[in-house]
């Protein structure tokens, strides 16, 4: 017969079979005489609980009619003593003595506690003796086992967490804390599995809750131990980080950031077997791969985590052997050990943990394969500066930490992850030390430049003893020698930066040694075509894109497949390091002699202004400046018509990007160290030093230029360099208001253009012409001239220069009145110059519009002259075509009188909106609206 009362009450026959105790009193008697565990109650004692003060004349009479209904199912387990009635009960029938059994001789280990309370707690079933009445035994023996329940519950719990499964815990904790607000232990549980989960706001949250409510309901205060959990996760104290596995060794310093990283890594191997995590040194693979085995732990793999560091190895059979030792496998006489150890692991449901594995890639990669394919529940989690290469293998790729954003507030720095773990540190270093207000840009300055590594971030945070943060960002320039730390308990290649990447570049074979210290050349990266440039003519080695791979394996390069072309970049550090790998190798000025005329050969395929594929490279210009820079600044040294190359074919792109200034630079210091003479790279580099010159406002020194790029070219006899730097000198002289002359330089650039049959050059000489007939008031003529230099450009398909002349069409009908023609063509003309991202096409464009708005929408136009204003600050690009500064001038001073007012002062710029926000809302709607 089997008695539960941890939960309804019920009685089961020996075959299972329920039986019915009757009535409400009978189930209150029975109840009575389970809870006194064998020992008579005498009659007098039973009335009282039946009836209380109150009970019937006939209660003895009464009872006995009960006590008959209860043999009837009870039988002689049912007797009357001297003593009073006892209900005999066998040892083991009884749920509560079973329950206290299992919870009394749970022990000490931690998983022995979670199965023996495990299951005494999975006796229960609901309210204790649910529908056995209010007697006052039941009802002190509901709340004395209710309270041996929950005690049971809280030391499950505290197993639990000993075994690191707080992220399930959090769960049943949340709804146990609900249930149960008042009661403390189950709150610092809650607390500490949330703190340990990632989520220490949350768990600070917990503990406010939980004082307020002993205040509110109490009138107490949180226990000095709840108080003291509660500041322990506040200062993230690491004693009370989430404990590993046995196998796997505690840190002594708490881990920061990644949790992302650790989620994703965390679903990616709960659908693979094999995982490996490369990246260079220093980026926290061992740490990262570490902290997901403790997460993790024996819930997830019950048979077991096995740490193999094989950092150490001193050979690959070595790999082996130590693997062997790890799980307990011993070497038979005549058998592989391979096969000895999955044998051993066959239907284990384990983790291999396999650190540091790429000096010894190839033993691990045979012995992972040959596991994978005879231990079906075994899954390997590795950490290598380069994948495994085997079949099922999962590759994610470590980088830096989450880094802020250069110009990022205090609030939005001090969140980055970076930033954090350079606190943390620093703090470890040096007491009392935080980032604060005023130092944090200095932080922010030294985790960009250390790229997030977190290896290269603890080794600065170790100079903040000596080194206060604007010190320490100043010796930056030098992280290989200012890197390095006097700590015993790091691996002796972590211990400087510099003896990491000498343990990753011992790594490589001679070709891909030679072509690493050759990449050093590129500055902020390269693509492939230029690395294969700069590797021609390595020794006994195998194409340059076979090297390129192994290095990106290797993790010494870093591809990035976002932009235009896929590029390759190395990491700071990595690119300090290869810097001194160049230089020792004695071949720095044979490669950058290599990296300029890679770059000037680059540079002069790239496009001038206005096709469809100008947005393109306009993107692979800006993407390659690093690298212009560096050959023109190298070229300047012995090689100037290099430099003067480079430069000249690059001036749009300072142009359109609105750097006219640095373009202008380039081309003097270019100028002035190149040979003089009339030479057609001297004369077109004139021409564009005069464009940037007068784009920049400088109208002066552009028609100086253009008259001695005008000199070089009338020597050289180039008719179509003529009547480039004719049409240069028409729009200086249109902006100088020198009209008569700019008509005359416009006549010269279409009959040189005309006779070489440059159809381009025949379209540009028609749109300025008709542009200087405009400033004339000669519209008739101007639009004339418009119409055929946009179909001229059509023609050529150069699609800068039909913007230009739509736009310069929309000019016109608007000055002749035809209001929507002049929308028309505006809308049309800012179409093409936000696909060609031509900004200071769209300023046009938007200015034009201002006028159209400004006697009937003022508030509009002086907001969109507002913006226009500060953007070609921002270009340093201001207007120069003498009829359209006058009317922008004329459209200030409408929209001003429409509002009445006052005059003076220009706009002022508007912080709030964006160049592009606005020429989205005109392509939209013909408006733009503030939102």
């Amino acid at each position: 017969m089997r008695f539960g009362i941890l939960g309804p009450l019920e009685v089961l026959a020996d075959d299972g079979e329920p039986l019915s105790p009757g009535s409400p009193k009978q189930r209150t008697l029975l109840a009575l005489l389970l809870l006194a565990d064998n020992r008579p109650i005498p009659a007098e004692r039973l009335i009282d609980e039946l009836w209380g003060t109150d009970p019937p004349a006939t209660g003895t009479a009464t009872l006995q009619v009960h006590l008959s209904g209860l043999r009837k199912i009870l039988g002689n387990r049912l007797q009357r003593t001297p003593a009073g009635y006892v209900l005999h009960v066998k040892e083991g029938e009884l749920d509560a003595t079973e329950f206290i059994r299992l919870t009394t001789s749970a022990g000490q280990e931690p998983g022995e506690v979670v199965a023996r309370l495990g299951e005494g707690l999975g006796l229960w079933r609901g309210e204790v003796l649910g529908g056995a009445g209010e007697a006052a035994s039941v009802v002190g023996a509901r709340e004395r086992l209710g309270e041996l329940r929950l005690e049971a519950l809280e030391r499950r719990v505290e197993a639990e967490l000993a075994l690191g499964r707080h992220r399930a815990l959090v769960s049943e904790l949340t709804a146990l804390v609900a249930a149960h607000p008042l009661r403390e232990r189950l709150s610092g549980q809650l607390m500490l599995a949330l703190h340990q989960s990632g989520r220490t706001a949350d768990a600070n949250g917990i503990y406010v809750r939980f004082e307020t409510a002993c205040r509110d309901e109490l009138g107490t205060e949180p226990s000095d131990r709840l108080r003291a959990l509660a500041e322990g996760i506040r200062r993230n104290d690491p004693t009370l980080d989430a404990p590993g596995p046995a196998a796997l060794p505690v840190p002594a310093s708490r881990f920061v950031g990644r949790r992302r990283e650790l989620d994703r890594i965390e679903e990616l191997l709960g659908t693979c077997r094999l995982l490996t995590l490369t990246g260079p040194g220093g980026t926290g693979k061992t740490r990262l791969a570490l902290q997901l085995a403790r997460d993790l732990g024996t819930a997830h793999y019950p048979d077991g985590i096995h740490l193999i560091e094989l950092a150490g190895s001193s050979d690959e059979a070595s790999v082996t052997g130590r693997l062997a030792a790890a799980v307990g496998a011993r070497e038979l006489p005549g058998e592989p050990l391979a096969t000895t150890i999955a044998v051993h692991l066959q239907h284990a449901r384990a983790l291999v943990v396999l650190d540091n594995c790429e000096h010894v890639v190839d033993a691990v990669a045979e012995l992972a394969d040959y596991l994978l394919n005879h231990c079906g529940s075994l899954r390997l989690l590795v950490t290598s500066r380069e994948p495994i290469a085997v079949t099922g293998e999962t590759v994610v790729p470590v980088g830096g930490l989450e880094l802020p954003r250069a110009d990022a507030s205090y609030e939005e720095a001090t969140r980055s992850e970076a930033i954090r773990l350079l606190a943390a540190r620093g703090a470890t270093a040096r007491a009392g030390f935080r980032i604060t207000p005023d130092t944090y840009r200095s932080a922010v300055a030294v985790c960009r430049q250390l790229d997030g590594l977190p290896l290269a971030i603890e080794l600065a945070a170790a100079r903040l003893r000596m080194l206060n943060l604007t010190e320490l960002e100043q010796r930056l320039e030098r992280p290989l020698d200012l890197l390095t730390a006097d700590n015993r308990s790091l691996p002796r290649r972590h211990r400087a930066l510099r003896s990491t990447l000498e343990w990753s570049h011992d790594l490589l074979d001679k070709p891909e040694r030679a072509l690493f210290a050759r990449l050093a050349v590129f500055v902020d990266g390269f693509p492939l075509e230029a690395a294969e440039y700069i590797g021609t003519g390595l020794d006994d080695a195998p194409p340059v894109l076979d090297l390129v791979s192994r290095l990106v394996h290797r993790s010494l390069l870093v591809p990035d497949l976002d932009g235009p072309v896929t590029r390759y970049r190395m990491l700071e550090t990595i690119h300090e390091y290869a810097v001194e790998r160049l230089a020792a190798a004695g071949d720095a000025d044979s490669v950058a002699e290599l990296h300029g005329k890679w770059w000037q050969q680059w540079v002069e395929t790239a496009p001038q202004f206005g096709g469809d594929d100008h947005a393109f490279w306009l993107a692979r210009l800006t993407s390659e400046l690093g690298n212009l820079r560096a050959a023109m600044d190298w070229a300047l040294d012995g090689q100037a018509e290099q430099a003067l190359a480079i430069a000249t074919r690059s001036w749009w792109f300072w142009w359109t990007t609105g750097q006219m200034n640095e373009g202008s630079q380039w081309l003097q210091r270019a100028l002035a160290v190149a040979e003089p003479g009339a030479r057609a790279v001297r004369g077109e580099a004139l021409r564009a030093a005069a464009a940037l010159a007068r784009n920049s406002g400088d109208l002066e020194t552009a028609r100086k230029l253009g008259l001695e790029a005008l000199a070089v070219q009338q020597e050289l006899g180039d008719r179509r360099g003529l009547a480039m730097v004719w049409n240069n000198l028409c729009m200086t002289a249109t902006g100088q208001r020198d009209l008569d002359a700019a008509l005359e330089y416009a006549e010269h650039s279409r009959q040189e253009a005309e006779l070489v049959g440059a159809e381009r050059g025949l379209a540009i000489a028609a749109n300025n012409t008709a542009t200087v007939l405009r400033c004339l008031g000669r519209l008739d003529e101007a639009a004339a001239g418009f119409s055929e230099a946009l179909e001229l450009f059509s023609g050529c398909e150069d699609r800068r220069g039909e913007a230009a002349a739509v736009g310069n069409l929309g000019v016109i009908a608007a000055r002749q009145g035809r209001v929507e023609k002049a929308r028309e063509y505006y809308l049309r003309s800012l179409k093409l110059y936000q696909e060609l991202q031509l900004e200071e096409g769209e300023l046009d464009m938007v200015e034009a519009w201002a006028g159209l708005e400004a006697a009937d929408n003022p508030e509009e136009a002086l907001r969109l002259l507002r913006i226009a204003d500060r953007e070609r600050r921002r270009l340093g690009a201001p207007l120069f075509v003498p009829d359209e500064i006058d009317a922008r001038a004329e459209a200030l001073t409408t929209a001003r009188s429409a509002l009445t007012a006052p005059e003076g002062g220009g706009p002022v710029g508007d912080e709030g909106e964006s160049l592009a926000d606005v020429v989205v809302g005109l392509l939209s709607g013909g408006r733009f609206r503030r939102s």
